[in-house]
């Protein structure tokens, strides 16, 4: 036979070349395409993520740009000067009017036409855009368009109704206007003061400006620019303007369904998602824009959202993104460079390991069988003391403990297998050394050398015990705590020969009691801030004696968190609650004015909760005080059972501290049963050894045990046997507890016995439903305080923003010097109002980690000039010069959220004026350095001001916190601008620096 040497056949070498190479080639084969497989379907689904959020971006666009048109609408239709010239036509009034609407046009930019026609259809007021350059149309000009679609469809509408036009190209004199113009007809019919229908209110908005934010907000991605499809399919806005405006040039096939068949199936019959074809992967998104006759609520002027409106119907368009396959084919892990060439290089690497590892374990199989000949007299030689070794070694592994026994030197004889696996050391390494060697232990807290019971053993002769927090240190540098004792081991004449060590680890256990007390502070915690709230209030009374308010005089943050009332200490409730209902005032002035305490129980529905209200008199005859206790009874009976489970759960760990041992025969009978297993089971030693082992298990188990035991030692087969599971026990009591067995065998003679292990269960599963209690009440605390945000976000900003809208509209009137600064008064009143709700807002939504940032392509010499102007009239007010520095290496347009970026701009511009008295202060934008993702921009703003003093620099950017107390009186505000500026920042991923010198 050839041989590859004179020691190993070629014919062997080559068989198991093959056992070794063809598994792992075919394993590595299967993990590589298992990867291409991978890969490809993770850059699918990216792709798709980040087209969709394109999408959420560009639909969040368009629905803000229909919102701008309708609120302009809104504010023209009850504009004053418009009724007041409904109700008496005077010239005067019409001019007022064309003037309104020419500043309208003028400011918005929006707008091709805003007209007012009477009922007959004819134009009275006509505004035209006229490049850029709105002017008033000649009354001769002005035309007829009673037989226009639109005017026919909005003659119609009753008060609080308005039409809204599809978006088509304008017509003009029976054909399409060069170049195309988009547009939306919004219109209102508009009443006198009698009722009386005296014309209508058009706005002709021009689409141009929604199509080119839409196809501004696509740019980028992995497609090119996303469509914009109507609700037939015809494209609105596309890459190729060929295919734009089909249905309004004759080209009926021109659609996304033509071209897309099966497609357009799939994204007309769903709102969004997403479909992979051959051709590529397709994303979409609806956005769902009213048409025809809508009904609005009869507060016309307030905002609504579209479940509010009853509308003749929707017309849904389509936003539309394509990637086609080749991008994703073009980035596989297979196509890249050099892959093919590693793939093969690996595959030649794992032949020649593989044809080494064969001919290395050839080797060593022929090295073996020699040694395995010379063994095997020392083998037979040692053959009747290994027999006396395996009973004993049997018994030590069977036990779940760790057991090291020692001589009377200190030294290590014998040591089963838990002992090797918590000490690191193996029994054949670890005989003959000191135990101490071995056995290293320190002090969990003090991490000193702990003293091993062995050496006071072995000198007293009497058991020894280990101290709390003890921990083992293994070979390999694992620690572990444990708990042990030390026996001395005697010869019959009582003569100390050795001892025994036996110890386990409790890690697990003392993990569970920390968890545990963990868990009990938690909701310790949270009981206490729940629970119950307090108050102290001091009725008011009319001149009659009749209660109108109370002021509140204490309160506990308890109290705060129920109800939802912040800062309300030395305020009335009608300050904090104007339409309070008045049914409290009775019942509260009742118990002020006779001191009788009354009970009752009030429902929070909105919580879905109930509390017990207390209600008592504090003070004697004439006093007006009254104190009030909330306390909520929902948790009550939940706290009180999980404290109850807690006690248990707490009770049982402690009283578990060893694993019970049981010994039985072949017959099942038990012939050992430990002090641990005493405490485990509710029996006496003496009432369990001598009976069937089966007493102490439910059923099924009681009646299948004996059987299981005859089918082993008749068959051989092992069930359960050498391994350890959880199984249920039974008491003596009759109760079961789940617990932790493990088993083993060992042969004495002619008889087989076995050796349980058990460790009780019922402590870890009780924790384990505690926990999922404490997790499912915080997660119903953090909905009610989303709900209160959600609340307060639109009752104040929506009245708020409405109040701003009429100044600005008033502001368009003629007015005298007083009514101007009045005005003026008013308007920097409801600002400053409006910026301190959205700061206490954004606090809040900051606090609950609701604040998300909306990232869109942005300009930033843009933004940083529009931060300028809006403080230019205020820093020439005070002869300071404004300044703007951008960097010329900034690229065009970045995404970020612009509206956040200025609000922080803002805030440090309106500070810088405030506390400069001369001199200048300029706006920074410059380029630090390019990254993978984009480009890192410093925005910087330097004053000539007073400086802030070292000691108070850092308070600046905690919430509540100004530089003195003297600032926050001469200037106001509410101390949350920076802290929310430093927020926002953390947000965007930079960082607030803050550099000054007083008097610099």
């Amino acid at each position: 036979m050839p041989r590859i040497n004179s020691d190993i056949p070629l014919q062997a070498l080559i068989k198991r070349f093959s056992f070794i190479y063809l598994p792992i080639a075919t394993l590595l084969t299967i993990i590589l395409l298992l990867a291409v497989r991978f890969d490809n379907d993770l850059r699918i689904e990216r792709t798709k993520v980040r087209e969709a959020s394109r999408i959420e971006v560009a639909t969040g666009r368009i629905k803000q740009d229909l919102s701008a048109v309708e609120t302009d609408l809104r504010i023209i239709a009850s504009l004053p000067v418009l009724q007041t010239y409904l109700d008496h036509g005077s010239s005067i009034q019409r001019a007022e009017l064309e003037k309104y609407f020419l500043v309208m046009a003028r400011e918005s930019r929006r707008y091709d036409q805003i007209r007012y026609l009477n009922t007959s259809g004819q134009e009275v007021i006509r505004i035209n855009y006229n490049n850029g350059q709105p002017v008033i149309v000649q009354h001769a000009q002005l035309e007829n368009k009673s037989g226009r679609y639109y005017f026919r469809k909005s003659i119609k509408l009753n008060q609080g109704e308005v039409f809204i036009s599809p978006l088509d190209l304008n017509i003009e004199q029976d054909r399409l206007e060069i170049p195309y113009k988009p547009m939306i007809r919004y219109g209102a019919a508009v009443f006198d003061s009698a009722g009386h229908k005296q014309g209508i209110v058009f706005i002709n908005y021009l689409g141009n400006e929604l199509l080119q934010n839409f196809r501004q907000v696509m740019q980028g991605g992995d497609s090119p620019d996303g469509v914009l499809l109507n609700h037939d399919g015809f494209w609105l806005a596309s890459d190729n303007r060929d295919d734009e405006w089909g249905f309004m040039l004759g080209k009926k096939e021109r659609t996304f369904g033509h071209d897309f068949p099966e497609v357009w199936q799939t994204l007309s019959s769903s709102d969004r998602g997403s479909l992979l074809t051959n051709q590529g992967l397709f994303v979409y998104a609806t956005v769902s824009v009213l048409v025809g006759v809508q009904h609005v609520p009869a507060d016309f002027g307030s905002a609504h959202s579209d479940s509010e409106l009853e509308h003749e119907h929707s017309a849904d368009w389509k936003i539309v993104t394509f990637v086609p396959n080749s991008v994703f084919s073009a980035a596989s892990l297979y196509n890249l460079p050099g892959s093919r060439i590693l793939m093969v290089a690996a595959y030649l690497l794992l032949a020649l390991g593989s044809f080494f590892v064969a001919r290395v374990t050839l080797s060593r199989q022929q090295a073996r069988q020699e040694i395995l000949q010379l063994n095997v007299e020392l083998e037979k030689r040692a053959a009747a003391h290994a027999e006396g070794e395996e009973n004993l070694s049997v018994t030590l592994n069977s036990i779940g403990d760790a057991v090291i026994a020692t001589d009377i030197e200190g030294r290590v004889t014998r040591m089963n297998r838990v002992a090797e696996q918590l000490t690191g050391w193996l029994r054949a390494e670890a005989i003959g050394h000191p135990v101490a060697d071995i056995f290293h232990i320190i002090n969990q807290h003090t991490r000193q050398p702990a003293t091993i019971p062995v050496s006071t053993t072995l000198a007293q002769g009497v058991i020894q015990g280990l101290a709390n927090d003890t921990l083992l240190l293994a070979r390999d540098g694992r620690e572990c705590a444990i708990a042990d004792s030390c026996a001395p081991i005697r010869q019959r004449d009582g003569k100390v020969i050795g001892a025994v060590l036996v110890f386990r680890d409790v890690t697990s256990e003392y993990t569970a009691q920390s968890a545990l007390r963990d868990s009990e502070e938690r909701y310790r915690t949270l009981f206490e801030q729940m629970d119950e709230g307090f108050c102290v209030v001091e009725m008011l009374y009319d001149s009659n004696g009749k209660a109108t308010d109370y002021r509140f005089i204490e309160i506990n943050p308890m109290f705060e968190k129920q109800t939802g009332l912040r800062e309300a200490l030395g305020k009335t409730i009608r300050q904090l609650v104007p339409d309070h209902d008045a049914h409290w005032f009775e019942i509260y002035g009742e118990v002020a004015r006779t001191g009788t305490a009354i009970r009752f129980e009030n429902p929070a529905n909105a919580m879905q909760r109930y509390y017990d209200v207390f209600a008592f008199r504090i003070g004697g005859d004439g006093s007006r005080r009254v104190g009030i206790l909330f306390k909520d009874i929902t948790e009550n009976n939940l706290a009180q059972k999980a404290l109850n489970d807690s006690a248990t759960r707490i009770q049982t760990i402690l009283n578990t501290v060893a694993d019970g041992i049981i010994t039985i025969n072949q017959h099942g009978i038990v012939e050992m049963f430990n002090p641990a297993a005493e405490h485990l089971f509710g029996y006496a030693a003496s009432e369990v050894i001598g009976q069937n082992v089966k007493m102490l298990m439910p059923e099924p188990y009681h009646s299948q045990h004996d059987g299981y035991l005859q089918h082993y030692l008749t068959t051989g087969e092992v069930r359960i046997l050498g391994t350890s599971r959880e199984v249920v026990g039974l008491r003596r009591d009759g109760s079961t507890f789940p617990m932790y067995l493990a088993i083993n065998n060992m042969k004495l003679g002619e008889q087989y016995y076995f050796t349980g292990v058990v460790h009780d269960l019922s402590a870890s599963k009780q924790a384990e439903k505690l926990l999922q209690l404490a997790k499912e009440k915080a997660e119903l605390a953090n909905r009610a305080k989303d709900s209160f945000l959600a609340t307060m976000s639109h009752e104040i900003r929506t009245p708020l923003t409405g109040m701003l809208g009429m100044l600005e509209v008033l502001s368009l009137t003629p007015l005298n010097h007083d009514q101007e600064e009045t005005l003026r008064a008013a308007w920097d009143s409801s600002r400053s109002l409006l910026r301190i709700v959205s700061d206490i807002l954004d606090w809040s939504k900051i606090e609950a980690g609701k604040l998300h940032l909306a990232p869109l392509s942005t300009s930033i010499p843009q933004l940083l000039q529009e931060v300028i102007n809006t403080y230019s009239r205020v820093a020439s007010a005070k002869s300071l010069v404004l300044r703007q520095i951008v960097d010329a290496r900034l690229s065009r347009a970045h995404i970020v959220d612009g509206l956040r970026l200025s609000q922080v701009l803002n805030n440090f511009i309106s500070n810088a004026i405030k506390f400069t008295h001369s001199g200048e202060i300029e706006l920074r934008a410059e380029l630090l350095d390019q990254v993978e993702s984009g480009e890192r921009i410093r925005f910087s703003v330097k004053d000539t001001g007073i400086g802030i003093a070292r000691d108070a620099q850092h308070r600046l950017f905690r919430r509540y916190q100004q530089e003195s107390m003297d600032t926050a009186r001469r200037f106001g505000g509410t101390g949350l601008g920076l802290a929310i500026c430093q927020s926002l920042v953390d947000l965007m991923d930079g960082q607030i620096d803050l550099v000054s010198v007083p008097g610099e």
